[in-house]
């Protein structure tokens, strides 16, 4: 068996493949083999092909074998639009004959047979036979299986001493039922008329603090004067400055050049807005029109600045009010208004600021009940912005000072900028113990008693709890009692009074013994705290 002939051709459309033998077994009625198909990768758009999978029987009875056909898939989108492109595409006025290539390009894949383009130079605001001398048209030729093809032709400008600016001409073409996409080229201008105007200012730019600011506009021929008074409209328009918002609005003045003279003068007062926005130096454009009947000329326009005299931010500080709240509020929440302030001037653009309270030595969950995270923006325009939290203190009977909560913010939204944290201080409403008072239970024992005495010790503080625990060593010592003769030494004992807790206590034991003359003395007992 063998792959050849169809629409596809070997080694073009598919890698070649070699011939495979398919063996019908004795008895049997069909028989199977593998080969493998290669198919080549372009980008020309030839629609599906065929393959004629054919054979021959070589051994056995000769028999007819009838072909089968494969067919290969385009996956290439057949081009419909040609773009032109040209190779200068800016000629000036002043070069002589100057080659110019056009490049005609299929927007999608190739195609099988040759396409020709006719390529015609004409309209655009450039005049043939007046801007530059007729081009007649060309062919570009796209080959078969190519995406591109190009074609020169002259250009030649028609040298004169008019001041006309940049003009255009058209470079177009057809390529039967495709759409083609002409090319502009552009005939720049080398002429300084003599009969344009160029208009300056004095200054020409000012701080934006400056104030009303009288402003001078001059406008001037660029050659020789003229005859008659020219008269020049001067208006302001364009620019990045807007009216009434960066500069009070300014009224058209007329400049009149006089007979005779090459420049005319006039004044106007620029007023611009002082505001707190950092933003770049803006711009006004004056620009001119000529009012005298019958003069066509040009008119140069002049720009004047205005500069920003705020400094750009670079941080953002958070402030508080209130920025301490009592423990005791707890009977009600306490709105804390959060204030986040650019360090300079305002920005053009809203800063979005996400602020959170965090735990410091205050902690959630025990000294205040936990808070949301808030958006706080500041305006386009403004240098601060305020957003409210709500603090919910913990009410206790612990002693621990005044705590503190931290208000940090990250911005979300806007420019980047470092947010410094601001402090809440949670006060505390109870009073610190200041000293331990000892209780005993019983505080009297008879010396004769015979067995030892147990004696609870309490350790009690005089004002609130405490946020850690207490220690207090407690000693027994003599006083008009002797240790050893009056009672039995008794050992140290350290009493703990938890956090949170007023008072402890512990007991101990011990006997007491007296020597006198009508009683033999007994052994001591040692005496142990338990």
């Amino acid at each position: 068996m063998s792959v050849s002939g169809g629409t596809a051709e070997s080694g073009t459309d598919y890698a070649s493949v070699p011939a495979v033998t398919v063996t019908i077994p004795a008895n049997q009625l069909s028989g199977t083999a593998d080969f493998t198909l290669t198919p080549t990768q372009d980008e020309t758009a030839e629609g599906p092909e065929t393959l004629q999978v054919g054979g021959r029987v070589t051994t056995g009875t000769t028999l007819p074998v009838t072909a089968a056909t494969l067919t290969l898939t385009d996956d290439d989108t057949a081009s419909t639009r040609i773009a032109l492109t040209l190779n200068p595409d800016s000629v000036s006025e002043g070069e002589a004959a100057t080659p110019v290539t056009v490049t005609a390009t299929l927007n999608d894949a190739a195609l099988t047979e040759d396409t020709k383009v006719t390529v015609s130079v004409g309209g655009g605001t450039a005049e043939s036979g007046r801007d530059y001398a007729s081009v007649s048209a060309v062919t570009v030729t796209i080959a078969a299986g190519a995406r591109t093809g190009s074609a020169d032709f002259t250009l030649t400008p028609t040298q004169d001493e008019i001041a006309e600016g940049p003009e255009t001409l058209e470079v177009s073409g057809t390529a039967g039922n495709l759409t083609v996409t002409p090319a502009t080229l552009t005939l720049t201008d080398d002429d300084t008329a003599s009969t344009s105007i160029a208009l300056s200012l004095d200054p020409v730019g000012v701080s934006e603090d400056a104030g009303a600011t009288p402003v001078t506009v001059t406008a001037t021929l660029n050659a020789s004067a003229r005859t008659e008074d020219t008269e020049v409209t001067v208006s302001v328009g364009g620019g990045t400055a807007e009216s009434g918002t960066d500069y009070n609005p300014i009224a058209a003045v007329t400049v009149t050049i006089a007979a005779g003279a090459k420049t005319g003068m006039a004044s106007f007062t620029l007023t611009p807005t002082q505001d707190e926005i950092d933003e770049p130096s803006e711009t006004l454009a004056f620009g001119g029109t000529v009012a005298t009947t019958g003069t066509d000329l040009g008119v140069t326009e002049a720009t004047f600045t205005i500069t920003d005299d705020d400094m750009p931010s670079t941080g953002i500080a958070l402030s508080l009010n209130p920025d301490s709240v009592s423990e005791g509020a707890a009977a009600t929440t306490v709105t804390v208004t959060v204030t986040a302030t650019l360090d300079d001037g305002a920005r053009t653009e809203e800063t979005q600021i996400t602020v959170s309270v965090d735990d410091d030595t205050a902690v959630a969950g025990t000294d205040f009940e936990s808070i949301d995270d808030v958006t706080l923006t500041i305006a386009a325009g403004a240098k601060t912005g305020t957003a409210d939290v709500t603090l919910t203190p913990v009410q206790d009977d612990i002693f621990e000072g005044p705590e503190t909560l931290e208000v940090s913010g990250t911005v979300t939204a806007g420019a980047t900028l470092p947010v410094t944290a601001a402090t809440l201080t949670l006060t505390d409403d109870d009073t610190a113990s200041t000293s331990v008072a000892l209780s005993l239970d019983p505080d009297s024992v008879f010396e004769a008693e015979a067995d030892p005495v147990r004696i609870t010790v309490t350790a009690a503080l005089n004002e609130g709890t405490r946020s850690a625990d207490t220690q207090v060593t407690v000693s027994v010592a003599g006083h008009t009692a002797a240790a050893g003769t009056d009672f039995a030494e008794v050992e140290d004992v350290t009493l703990t009074i938890p956090a949170e807790m007023v008072r402890a206590r512990r007991c101990s034991c011990w006997s007491r013994f007296r020597t006198t003359s009508s009683r033999t003395p007994k052994r001591w007992k040692s005496a142990a705290w338990r």
